[in-house]
């Protein structure tokens, strides 16, 4: 006979505080009861939230109850219900066998009403007829407000079980209530005899509030034998209880004495025996309800011994006395464990209603959003990342902000946690949603147009939001700056009144040189606006140009070069932004929001779409339902097995957001000689056009058609290459694709082992353009091949690569090199264009048209970017990522210079260096790059000469 068995034997009852439809509909509580003496089973908050977060027991039910459209709490009660009534027929035979003395399941009512009687007494009965069964508990917790309502439910016929017992006071409070509701009933003639109630006294949480102020006071002795001593000592209450005439009138009547329930009894402190809380308090007439690795460990080494409860009970008053001669007041103590019991069991259903509300969120999402995901011939390597996704507890371990996940390396946890601050941004953003409205109103009364001045992560989200959304009803007219070409500068205001623009200088390290010299430039012609001189002479004084000051606003850190300035210089406003956020992450935040305003968004909407996809990501929705951990680990394991071209096919109004996701996903993973390169504006092609190193990503707009564009998705899916795509509600569902891609992005760094948060080489480009800038000019440089208006630039050894692979016939003509240098493109490798042109639409255009062209005839990916912007995005990747790429630096001078203010040097001599300074890094690091000049300055020279080369490579090809 096991231990357990023996305590029925001893007149105690082992209840299992678990429960869960597997143990249940398994036959596993069935065999509890007969082969472990179990005769009851107990219920809580956190134990549903257990069993129902953490298996997939409910999956099915809950499924069925969301397509319902139940809410959050309807699900839970109704799964609740119907376990414990399934509970409750199971262990139906012991309750009959013994006459209604044991065989109970005890559901709780919600610890958001414990502090309200009459709320608590309206549950218990709907509960009560809900289950409609004559073995089941209700659960009304032991404080204040708990103790009348325990009165009233038992006079109304309900079995009680009183939870969260821990003073022996407030248990003898207890048990008068529920004689005083017993005895309510007999008043009335009603009979008592099928009325039961157990009186739940926890125990373990007493050792561990108690043991740290017994450390505070020194004292040992008593360390590990106050909780024991606490049951012991209420034991006695109840033997007392049932000895007193007014329970024996009860009994009279066919009452049924009130049982103690020893509670918590799962030992906490690893130092004490395991079963520590059973074996010292068996006892007669008593419940022990034990977690199942307490049940477990005493029925292995525990020892049923008669009456232990009843033993050394003078000893155990000694120790409580020397509790309070120590200064401890335990009344106090068990006071505050009441309260914090309450609390814990609220934030568990809390955390229950979440996972359930984010499992709802996640379905219907993924529902109207019809996500498709074929895995093709890349499923095992994406089954491996989802593998290590699981094993690692990768989304528990984000939504916790557990720096480690990504490194073991303190410096890089460090850097980490201090840029986790986009997870939660949303909540924080909404205290400046009226702010935010307000500014954008009184701007467009002020202004008609707007000009963003940033880089990287602080301008491609507004970009792409312009270029989405444009300008709406009562908005301004956005533009964002990102090139230090001087026409791209002198185009920024092309058309616009700068009597009627505004600047928004958006930096989060206030340190920029672009956006300083953007800056400096405008401010001299606002200056020179107010003043009526020219730019050049204009004086930037705080107090005499307040006027021009009010043309700027600041998006910055606090406390940033960027933050005084604007102090200095008189700005309009400066939106400072949590410092936690990293400017790639920073979508969300006011480098964000701010350009959303001003354009006219509806911000709050903004958010609410966010919060819907954070809801839909969180840790609590199955990796099989989560569709952004999901991404992040298939595209991870897809890398981890060299299929690491994550390639973005998007309907056409979606395609400005490829740039923002190809920066975020470059500059995260790029580093450690490794990474996901993204591929952004590639066309469209046949299967067979593609390798087996792609990982396609397809998103459309709802309501956007594009036939032709789905059914080549669609070819790709069947032909076996690994697709994912999904629909985009409407275009504020953008702000959710913002938040869904950051965290996918990170769970990619995770399963590569890559920290998303540092950028390591993004300096080096930046460092070689200040020295090469440092003299005001640069230094000539000889190109080693010049034709036809072109000039070719490479290092020397690769100048000799070339020029032997154009052989004699091509050894000088630069369509020959290019033909060779692309070549160079093996398998695994990919072509990246750098476009040091003056950015505008039909160029991009072309491009892509060529990026298209280029993997057709090659057979490899093909990536473009405009310089300077993606210096700061996936320049990270192509410095510090694999060494896979072949690049193609594609540069003019960008038209007639104009002087940038207080620098020796112009932005004609700034474009000109990044260029240079790009190319050198990249030579320096071992990449295979060559830079064709166009000396004419039109890029349209270079896509003649790219497509001649292209003809020669596919006939070699061939």
């Amino acid at each position: 006979m096991k231990p357990s068995q023996k305590l029925n034997e001893l007149g105690q009852s082992p209840w299992l505080d678990l429960i869960g439809r597997k143990l249940i509909h398994s036959g596993q509580l069935l065999q509890f009861a007969r082969e472990d003496g179990i005769r009851g089973v107990t219920a809580n908050p956190a134990i549903f939230e257990k069993a129902i977060v953490e298996s997939d027991e409910y999956d099915e039910e809950l499924s069925r109850l969301i397509e319902a459209g139940r809410s959050p709490m309807e699900i839970y009660e109704t799964m609740a219900v119907a376990d414990v009534r399934a509970a409750c027929d199971v262990l139906r035979p012991t309750f009959d066998r013994l006459r209604g003395a044991d065989g109970f399941v005890s559901l709780e009512v919600s610890p958001f009403i414990a502090r309200d009687t009459k709320a608590s007494v309206e549950e218990a009965k709907r509960f009560w007829k809900a289950v409609d069964r004559p073995n089941l508990f209700i659960k009304i917790p032991g404080n204040p407000e708990g103790i009348p309502a325990i009165r009233e439910a038992t006079a109304a016929g309900i079995s009680v079980n009183i939870t969260l017992i821990f003073s022996t006071r407030v248990y003898q409070q207890v048990i008068d209530a529920y004689m005083a509701g017993l005895e309510e009933r007999v008043a009335k003639g009603l009979a008592v005899a099928q009325i039961h109630s157990v009186a739940s006294f926890f125990v373990s949480r007493v050792d561990t509030a108690v043991e740290k102020l017994l450390e505070q006071k020194g004292e040992k002795s008593l360390l590990g034998k106050i909780a024991v001593a606490n049951a012991k000592e209420a034991y006695q209450v109840y033997l007392k209880s049932i000895d007193s005439p007014r329970w024996k009138a009860l009994e009279a009547k066919g009452a049924t004495r009130q049982r103690p329930l020893w509670a918590s009894t799962g030992t906490k402190n690893k130092a004490y025996s395991d079963v520590l809380y059973v074996d010292t308090l068996i006892g007669r007439e008593t419940v022990n309800t034990m977690p199942l690795a307490t049940l477990q460990a005493f029925n292995d080494h525990g020892k049923a011994v008669p009456d232990t409860v009843v033993q050394d009970v003078e000893e155990a008053r000694s120790q409580l006395r020397r509790l309070g001669q120590v200064g401890i007041d335990l009344e106090e103590v068990c006071r505050k464990l009441t309260d914090d019991g309450l609390e814990l069991f609220a934030v568990a259903l809390r955390n229950l209603l979440h996972a359930i509300e984010a499992r709802s969120e996640a379905q219907r999402w993924r529902n109207s959003s019809r996500v498709d995901e074929r895995l093709g011939r890349q499923k095992e390597a994406a089954e491996q990342g989802l593998a290590i996704a699981a094993k690692k507890k990768m989304a528990a371990r984000l939504w916790a902000r557990d720096a480690a996940l990504w490194s073991d390396d303190p410096k890089h946890q460090a850097v980490a946690k201090e840029r986790l601050g986009w997870l939660d941004v949303t909540q924080k953003m909404r205290h400046d949603t009226f702010e935010l409205a307000s500014f954008a109103r009184e701007a467009a009364q002020r202004f008609r147009h707007c000009v963003l001045l940033g880089m990287g992560g602080s301008s491609l989200c507004p970009d792409v939001l312009a270029r989405v959304f444009g300008k709406q009803p009562g908005g301004l007219d956005l533009r964002v700056l990102d090139s230090t070409a001087p026409d791209a500068v002198r185009n920024a205001i092309a058309g616009f009144d700068l009597a009627r623009t505004l600047f928004l200088v958006s930096s989060k390290s206030g340190t920029t040189t672009e956006v300083n010299s953007f800056y400096r430039h405008f401010r001299s012609l606002v200056d020179a606006l107010e003043s009526g001189t020219p730019g050049h002479l204009a004086q930037r004084d705080a107090e005499s140009q307040s006027g021009a000051g009010s043309h700027f606003v600041a998006i910055t850190d606090a406390g940033s070069p960027l933050h005084q300035l604007a102090k200095k210089e008189g700005f309009w406003r400066t939106w400072v932004n949590p410092e936690d956020i990293g400017g790639r992450y920073s979508a969300l935040s006011f480098f964000g929001l701010v350009p959303a305003a001003l354009l006219g968004l509806d911000v709050g909407k903004l958010l609410d779409e966010a919060d819907r996809a954070a809801l839909a990501s969180h840790a609590r929705v199955p990796l099989k339902e989560n569709l952004a951990i999901r991404l992040g680990a298939i595209a991870g394991g897809c890398a981890r097995s060299s299929c690491d071209k994550l390639t973005l096919l998007l309907s056409p109004r979606l395609r400005p957001f490829g740039a923002w996701v190809e920066q975020l996903i470059a500059e995260s993973t790029g580093k450690s000689g490794r990474g996901i390169v993204p591929v952004d504006g590639e066309p469209v092609a046949p299967p067979t056009n593609y390798e087996n190193d792609r990982f396609f990503v397809a998103l459309w707009l709802k309501g956007e058609h594009a036939p032709e564009h789905e059914r080549a998705v669609q070819a790709l899916a069947e032909a076996g290459h690994p697709v994912i795509r999904w629909e985009v509600g409407g275009e504020y569902g953008l702000s959710g694709e913002f938040l869904r891609w950051e965290i996918a992005t990170v769970i990619m760094g995770a399963v590569l082992d890559i920290d998303p948060f540092d950028e390591p080489n993004v300096a080096e480009a930046k460092e070689k353009t200040k020295a090469l800038l440092a003299g005001g000019k640069l230094p000539p440089l000889e190109p080693a091949l010049r034709g036809s208006g072109v000039a070719l630039f490479c290092s020397a050894q690769h100048a000799a690569d070339l020029r032997q692979a154009a052989g004699a016939q091509g050894g000088s003509n630069p369509a020959q090199w290019l033909a060779a240098h692309l070549r160079g493109a093996g398998d695994g490798d990919y072509v990246a264009l750098h476009g040091y042109v003056v950015p505008s639409d039909g160029i991009h255009a072309e491009f892509q048209k060529l990026q298209g062209e280029i993997r057709d005839a090659t057979g490899r990916a093909c990536t473009f970017g405009f310089g300077p912007r993606f210096l700061h995005s996936t320049g990270q990747l192509h410095k510090g990522g694999a060494n896979n790429g072949v690049f193609v630096q594609v540069t003019v001078d960008g038209g007639t210079d104009i002087a940038i203010p207080g620098q020796p040097y112009g932005f004609a001599t700034l474009f000109a260096a990044q260029a240079r300074g790009d190319l050198e890094v990249l030579q320096a690091r071992g990449r295979r790059a060559l830079r064709v000049h166009l000396e004419d300055g039109d890029p349209r020279k270079f896509l003649q000469l790219a497509r001649e080369a292209l003809a020669a490579t596919a006939r070699r090809r061939r």
